[in-house]
């Protein structure tokens, strides 16, 4: 499985790589613009160089799983690059703690090993984890730190730049999956920490209130009977300020999927 964290402008700031046990960061991928590769040279890590028409995440994700095909690679992995980890406790079961390496070892090896059974298998974000709180969850939202079958999704024609979602081209990723009746898994006795969207460098260089207002709609357009388009403000994201975003019904997409796979 190859293991990557896109990034861009934070070479001096890569949270997701300092998290990770020293067995893994050695086999990790940070993929990088052109113009940033010398101001990451400094990193004790593996670069990989996006080519010069680079055009955002949904353009770098979409050439990892073409790199992945090309070396022959049948798993991915991305992750943004601003995660901290914790593990579900196993006294009180809505609450968390660090992780120990061996715990961040395991965590990945199950996402390998689930990569032998499921197209899309994830690590679970912390948001909302007081309130689901079983080890693993089939079908539901998925972002962050999310792995595929390059193989399946080459098969089955799913492209991240196949659309204009883009900001939320994750989305529409596993909408199309989960609509192919392609079950998602999540790992949730790990989840993943961000201390808010949209902070300096990544998406941010990019990514405005009216890119993303765009976004959703396109998501909603594309996908009508799943896609719900609403107004959200929280303390974290977007320095507070109110957003356009989406409320998806992963597993009524699910269902739909299956049922239209058994009626084909």
């Amino acid at each position: 499985m190859l293991i990557a964290i896109p990034s861009k402008a934070r070479a001096t700031r890569q949270v997701t790589l300092r998290s990770l046990p020293r067995e893994i960061r050695d086999k990790v991928y940070v993929v990088v613009e052109p113009q940033d590769a010398h101001s990451y040279g400094f990193l004790e890590c593996n670069l990989l160089v996006l080519p010069e028409n680079n055009r955002g995440l949904w353009f770098a994700r979409q050439w990892l799983l073409d790199y992945c095909c090309a070396k022959g690679e049948t798993k991915v992995f991305m992750m943004d690059d601003d995660l901290t980890f914790a593990r579900r406790r196993d006294d009180s079961r809505d609450k968390f703690t660090t992780p120990t390496d061996p715990e961040l070892l395991l965590a990945f090896d199950t996402v390998d090993q689930q990569l032998d059974k499921y197209d899309h298998v994830a690590i679970a974000p912390r948001e909302g984890g007081n309130r689901r709180t079983e080890d693993y969850i089939l079908n539901t939202r998925a972002m962050r730190a999310h792995g595929h079958r390059v193989d399946k999704l080459a098969e089955y024609g799913l492209r991240y730049t196949n659309d204009q979602a883009h900001m939320i081209e994750d989305f529409t990723m596993e909408l199309s999956l989960l609509l192919l009746g392609r079950p998602h898994y999540t790992i949730n006795w790990m989840v993943t920490n961000q201390s808010g969207s949209n902070t300096t460098g990544g998406c941010s260089t990019y990514r405005t209130m009216e890119a993303q207002e765009r976004a959703a709609y396109a998501l909603k357009a594309k996908f009508p009977n799943f896609v719900q388009v609403v107004k959200k403000k929280t303390k974290t994201a977007w320095g507070g300020q109110e957003r356009t975003d989406v409320v998806i019904a992963w597993k009524k997409a699910y269902e739909w999927g299956v049922a239209h796979a058994r009626k084909d």
